[in-house]
């Protein structure tokens, strides 16, 4: 169990033991027994707030920073903006081009470089960039400002059985793209009994590509600049 998991555990637990707290001196009061001092009801009812409201707080989604690099020189303001086009804060890139945007919750944004919207794209809790659209484009961690158009693969995978599982794409000049998944036993089957993944591959440069199966080359494929494959292959 992570830390998450404990802290969340341990709210939950207090608040439970508050509000059994709370009831049980309605119902010893009512009883007759003893009688009811509002001051103790008021410090249960309050200690009771407190702890939910801590337990919402851990709930909620954290801030975090995305990292974004400008391939090419730009000229004019760059902000980071909502869907609706609504400014959140200013990018400022250092002099190497990369900068920081945020602090943003997990969701879809969008850039504008001088009222101009750019691009969109989506963070996701871990501060993973995915999604992205327009001028922009992603390998996973660093939001990019084009220099080139990347393309991307989607590959539909096979399987006959659950477990994990790991697939390689290589291209020509040697440079690698893993991506590592598993299948719960209790994940529906298909028609045909198998089990299917979807993966997809963003940021991919011009080029041919091999992908790989424990070591073993299932298929080639051509990425094209700006350009999507979309494969299908089976794993033994």
């Amino acid at each position: 169990m992570n830390d998450y998991s404990i802290r969340l555990a341990a709210l939950g637990a207090m608040i439970g033991v508050l509000t059994l707290s709370a009831a049980a001196y309605a119902n010893v009061s009512a009883a007759g027994r003893i009688p009811d001092p509002p001051s103790v009801t008021a410090r249960a009812e309050s200690a009771r707030q407190t702890a939910t409201e801590a337990a919402e707080e851990v709930l909620a989604p954290a801030a975090c920073y995305a990292a974004l690099r400008l391939e090419t020189p730009i000229r004019g303001r760059l902000w980071l903006c909502d869907l609706s086009g609504s400014p959140i804060a200013e990018v400022e890139a250092d002099a190497d081009g990369d900068a920081a945007l945020g602090p943003v919750t997990p969701g879809r944004y969008c850039l504008t470089l001088d009222s101009e919207r750019i691009g969109s794209f989506r963070v996701l809790e871990n501060a993973a960039i995915t999604e992205t659209a327009g001028r922009l484009w992603s390998d996973g961690e660093l939001l990019h400002l084009e220099r080139f158009r990347p393309g991307q693969a989607e590959i539909t995978l096979t399987l006959t059985e659950p477990g994990y599982e790991s697939i390689l794409l290589v291209d020509d000049l040697g440079r690698r793209w893993t991506r590592d998944f598993f299948i719960p036993e209790q994940e529906g089957r298909g028609a045909d009994g198998s089990y299917a993944r979807v993966l997809r591959f963003q940021g991919l440069p011009e080029g041919r590509y091999t992908l790989v199966h424990d070591r073993r080359p299932l298929q080639q494929f051509q990425v094209l600049a700006g350009g999507t494959v979309r494969l299908s292959a089976k794993l033994p």
